[in-house]
């Protein structure tokens, strides 16, 4: 059969050449129109909630004295995606009359030497806001009590130096010990672990602002830091946040994010196991009132899911430090909440220790160190 080609090569004409123009105008004006969209709503939700400030509203007034010592700049965020944030170097601040140094290793305390001196035996406290010693100053902390009864009670100078990181979880210490602590060349790590590490995934720190947030929205790290300075998607983070602790992950005893917690915990035991530095865990759990403990069914979630990090601990062999028969015992005795740095109920609520509190805490280590490392 003839073919026309005129009619051919109109053919062609309107299926290869005016209709993808047409199609490329179409898109590049719809996506014109989602742009201008999207810019009109960021604006008005900047104008209208200013979501960023209402974030660190939020946070100062939950916490005063953890927002105060935030807004002097103790933290900074990090480009390490496994740790997201850290202590600021070189800071010094004064928050309601406790002074707060970091060295120049981001480790909160003096300055220390990359290697322990000639004889003396080096440990790393490992943990959160409860190792770091907040609310109390650097000789009321956990590790330098734990140092001054450890060296009293051995005749070779020890050294209890503080890695402590305030809101960090299982796999952040882990990344700080092999970022900064194996460097420190440890004779052994004490791992404080409490009970609320149950989060899966971790705080950003937002270095503008200078407040932590969450974000449980499942985008790479780096892209969750940028996007954070639109209002739009701090509304997204926040909605993604609600929906998480909906769903029980911070329920004591449901073992919601305990696959992630027990990964963590693992690949801690894993990091000292291929140094060769032996590892001790202390385990904290979170029991905070005298008025709870006083019923076995009001903590008893709290100690079950200490009792899972327990057993883990036993089936590969590390050694663990039960504080939770600890804390029963000052609370069923009417003690506990005066080792709190302020027990009362509302925004000034602190459950960290006192230096009374941390005292108490150092010694049952000490005394359990003995016994498993004479």
């Amino acid at each position: 059969m003839a073919i026309d080609k005129h009619q051919d090569r109109g053919a062609l004409s309107c299926g290869g050449g005016r209709g993808p123009h047409r199609g490329r105008r179409r898109a590049l004006a719809l996506a014109a129109g989602l742009a201008l969209g999207t810019l009109f709503a960021e604006v008005a939700v900047r104008v209208t909630l200013d979501p960023h400030g209402a974030a660190l509203a939020d946070a100062r007034a939950r916490l005063p004295r953890w927002g105060a010592l935030l807004g002097a700049g103790l933290l900074e965020g990090a480009d390490d995606a496994a740790l997201q944030y850290g202590l600021s170097t070189g800071f010094v601040a004064e928050v309601e009359g406790v002074t707060y140094r970091t060295n120049s290793m981001g480790m909160r305390g003096r300055e220390v030497e990359a290697t322990a001196p000639p004889g003396t035996q080096r440990m790393l406290l490992v943990g959160d806001s409860y190792a770091y010693g907040l609310g109390v100053g650097e000789l009321a902390t956990l590790d330098a009590q734990l140092e001054e009864l450890l060296q009293a009670g051995q005749s070779a100078p020890t050294e209890v130096l503080n890695l402590g990181v305030p809101a960090y979880h299982t796999g952040q210490e882990r990344a700080w010990l092999e970022a900064r602590g194996f460097d420190l060349a440890p004779d052994l790590v004490v791992l404080l672990y409490f009970g609320n590490d149950a989060s899966e995934p971790a705080y950003l720190h937002d270095d503008t602002r200078r407040f932590l947030y969450t974000d449980e929205l499942p985008l790479p790290f780096a892209i969750k830091r940028h996007l954070w300075s639109s209002a739009l998607y701090v509304l997204a983070a926040e909605a993604s946040a609600e929906a998480y602790a909906r769903s029980g992950a911070f329920t004591a005893g449901e073992g919601v994010t305990w696959p992630a917690v027990s990964a963590r915990l693992e690949s801690l035991f894993t990091a000292c196991e291929q140094r060769g530095v032996p590892l001790v865990v202390a385990n904290l759990p979170t029991i905070r009132s005298n008025a709870t403990t006083a019923d076995p069914v009001a903590f008893g979630s709290d100690l079950v899911d200490a009792a899972r990090v327990s057993d883990l601990c036993v089936e590969r062999g590390v050694p663990v430090i039960e504080l939770g028969p600890l804390l029963v015992r000052e609370a069923r005795a009417g003690r506990l909440e005066s080792l709190l740095v302020d027990p009362s109920p509302g925004p000034r609520y602190d459950d960290h220790f006192t230096a009374e509190g941390n005292r108490l805490v150092a010694e049952h280590i000490a005394a359990a160190l003995a016994e498993l490392m004479p």
